[in-house]
């Protein structure tokens, strides 16, 4: 030691002891001594007034000496300050823009003023580890390699805005009754606000940067906490035990790698709008008492939201980005879920007896794998409107919507699969497209209805053994592979009173039902089949049970099924008769096609319409066709030789009205050849025939006419005859068989 750094005359015994002992490269330990001279002796505890005496007093004059004065710091050992157990109270510590070489430790003190060390710079560490300081810490601009504030007190502000700490910063355990501002600081290592710290008033991190890690585990912030576009290299951590009571502003945040913020609770507003985390983002089993704004995100990983995570308020992941997994399982959203434009690069996972109070938005959202519903409860509407699905979308298992869902021009690559779900809203397809099957089956329950207007099934549609009640659309519906409403393998489906099914216009590529009787089936009462095609009848599993084999099924059966829909239109009927026509079934399609000429035909006399509005009776209409169904049976089959009876018939009655008249006196097989001469238009009359009714006057001996009223009656049924006669080429040609 020079001259130069010899003690002041002014220093106190206690000031002079504590420059020997840092003089000789040992630390200034007031605990240590007070243990020397009393063994009993424990540490005082900074933060009370008990034991802190003359003993240990330094005035921050000398500190600002032995720290500033270049004699002292040129004296000083290359390990530094280091000050333990003192105390300061005369006044403020000022360091502005100082320079220092040394490392500095001032631990375990009280100091009852502040520390001003604006723009310091120090070689080594700074640490007031355990410490407690009652007034302000200003270390803004100031440049330290590490920062030490671990398990200490420090009462009012720290100010460490756009300080440079080049190491760690270590802020562990200890409690700030005022606001930390960390504003454009930088840290090149860990920035440590962890281990049951309490920050009572606003942190500030607004546009620090982190290298390493931020950990902000198991503390407690009372106030807002700000990392608006803060930097962090590594992970940040804000969970493990973590309260936070104020806001946590994310905004435009950065982080390397995970976004740690599980099992905390966070009673404020949680906003990430545009924060990029570079791996996964973790928010299991935490509890979320405000609004959590993740929108514009951008997650490297997946995004964990989890193992009993509660959000109280709404959730907003409207057009952020993950790049992996959403997984939301087990937990409970009593607000908005808003996936509206999101991007998820793997699965969506909503699943495993989650609660979903709020609406769940997933408007024109893509999601590259599969979207996972099965088992959750969704109590509010779910809307997938426009939505992307790449895989599957799975929607079953036990999942309850009591509201609507919507997939309405949605895209979903393979199977959507709602089997043994309930669904208490209507359920909206129009327009949507499955690359592969869709599936209502198993149990699943349809209260308000099913709309698949214009939608695209690229496999089968599956309705076997599920409850639905309500309206199921299919206008327009393409379904490549089946359309399945039971099989030998499926039970049926079960309609509830009142329900319908729309198949105007509707195709698949086979039909594959379940059809005891006409009560017992799988089929609504009421059905609308204007338009409807398919190109076979029975499917996969249409084979063994005879409810099943829909080839084998009697026409009546067919006819039935027809019936239940109360149109007029005979395109139903007709499409289903070519079908067993190209089956080499003619007689199974004459027999629908005469159900279908019966129907039009009580049609036209009826006073209503086919759907129960008052109309006027078609009477030549219905004339014609009841003439038609009962002289040639409208053409088809073997009923077209109804006209046989009839010609036969009219006979009889012509012969039996001569043998009535007496005269003249011909034997009977004469008078029915004469009868039925006169029946069949297209054979030129006999004139021996003609003569028996019509007479002969040129005759020797001339022949009398018959009565007139006889006469009569034989123009009469040449007129029959006529009309016979067009029936009968009507019939040939095929012209009765045409609508």
């Amino acid at each position: 030691m020079t001259d130069i750094a010899q003690p002041s005359a002014d220093w106190t015994e206690t000031e002079k002891w504590a420059w020997a002992q840092i003089a000789a490269g040992k630390p200034a330990d007031f605990n240590a001594r007070d243990r020397e001279s009393n063994s009993e002796s424990s540490d005082l505890d900074p933060s009370k007034e008990e034991g802190w005496g003359e003993g240990r007093r330094l005035r921050a004059t000398f500190l600002q000496t032995i720290l500033t004065q270049k004699a002292f710091a040129d004296a000083t050992p290359y390990g530094g300050v280091r000050i333990v157990g003192a105390l300061v109270d005369d006044a403020p510590l000022h360091l502005e823009h100082a320079r220092l070489q040394r490392p500095i430790w001032l631990e375990h003190s009280r100091i009852l003023t502040g520390l001003n060390c604006r723009s310091l710079r120090i070689d080594g560490d700074l640490s007031l580890e355990k410490s407690f300081v009652a007034g302000g810490v200003d270390l803004s601009g100031a440049s330290v390699f590490g920062l030490f504030m671990w398990s200490g007190k420090f009462e009012r502000d720290v100010n460490l805005a756009r300080a440079s700490i080049t190491s760690q910063l270590d802020m562990s355990g200890s409690t700030f009754g005022g606001g930390v501002v960390l504003d454009a600081a930088k840290i090149g290592g860990l920035a440590l606000l962890r281990n049951g710290a309490t920050f009572k008033g606003e942190i500030n991190l607004r546009g620090a940067s982190i290298g390493d890690s931020l950990e902000m585990i198991g503390s407690t912030f009372e106030g807002r906490v700000s990392l608006n576009s803060a930097k962090v290299g590594g992970s940040s951590f804000l969970g493990n035990g973590a309260t936070f009571k104020g806001e946590v502003n994310l905004v435009a945040a950065s982080v390397g790698s995970h976004l740690d913020m599980s099992a905390s609770t966070f009673e404020g507003e949680v906003s990430l709008v545009a924060a990029s985390v570079g791996s996964h983002l973790d928010m299991s089993a935490s509890t979320f008492e405000g609004k959590v704004d993740l929108n514009s995100a951008k997650v490297g990983g997946s995004a964990f939201i989890r193992n009993g995570a509660t959000f109280k308020a709404a959730i907003d992941l409207s057009s952020a980005s993950i790049s992996a997994n959403l997984e939301m399982d087990g937990s409970t959203f009593e607000g908005k879920v808003n996936l509206d434009s999101a991007k998820v690069g793997g699965s969506a996972f909503l699943r495993a007896k989650g609660i979903f109070r709020g609406e769940v938005n997933l408007l024109t959202a893509s999601i590259d794998s599969q979207l996972i519903m099965s088992g959750s409860t969704f109590e509010a509407n779910v809307n997938l409107n426009s939505a992307k699905v790449g895989g599957a979308a799975f929607l079953g298992d036990g999942a309850t919507f009591k509201g609507g869902v919507d997939l309405g021009s949605a895209s979903v690559g393979s199977q959507l699969v709602m089997s043994g779900s309930t669904f208490e809203g209507k359920v909206d397809l129009d327009s949507a497209k499955i690359g592969g099957s869709a599936f209502f089956r198993n149990g699943a329950t349809i209260k308000g209805g099913v709309d698949l207007i214009n939608a695209s099934i690229g496999s089968d549609l599956d309705f076997s053994n599920a409850n639905i009640e309500g309206l199921v659309d299919m206008t327009g519906c393409r379904v490549i592979g089946e359309l399945r409403l039971g099989s030998s393998g499926h039970a049926p489906a079960r309609w509830e009173k009142g329900s319908s099914l729309v198949l105007r216009n509707a195709h698949s590529g086979a039909l594959q039902d379940w059809w005891r009787d006409g009560s017992n089936n799988s089929w609504p009462k009421v059905l609308e089949l204007e338009g409807f095609t398919f190109d076979r009848l029975g499917g996969l599993f249409g084979q063994g049970a005879e409810e099943a084999n829909m080839m084998a099924r009697a026409p009546e059966c067919y006819v039935q099924w027809l019936a239940k829909d109360p149109s007029s239109s005979p395109q139903p009927y007709e499409h289903l008769a070519g079908l067993f026509r190209r089956a080499g079934e003619p007689g199974k399609a004459n027999d629908i096609l005469y159900a279908a000429r019966e129907q039009r035909r009580r049609l036209a006399l009826s006073k209503v319409d086919d759907r129960d509005q008052p109309k006027k009776r078609e009477i030549p209409e219905g004339i014609g066709l009841w003439l038609l169904r009962w002289t040639i049976g409208y053409g088809l089959g073997h009923r077209y030789f109804r006209v046989v009876w009839w010609v036969v018939g009219l006979a009889i009655v012509g012969m039996l009205m001569l043998i009535a008249a007496g005269q003249p006196p011909v034997r009977w097989p004469s008078l029915l050849l004469a009868s039925f001469d006169q029946l069949l238009p297209a054979i030129k009359p006999n004139k021996a025939y003609e003569a028996i009714i019509f007479g002969d006057s040129t005759a020797k001996p001339p022949i009398d006419p018959q009565p007139d009223w006889v006469v009569i009656y034989f123009y009469i049924q040449k007129v029959i005859g006529w009309v016979l006669g067009s029936f009968i080429v009507a019939g040939l040609a095929g012209l009765t068989q045409r609508n």
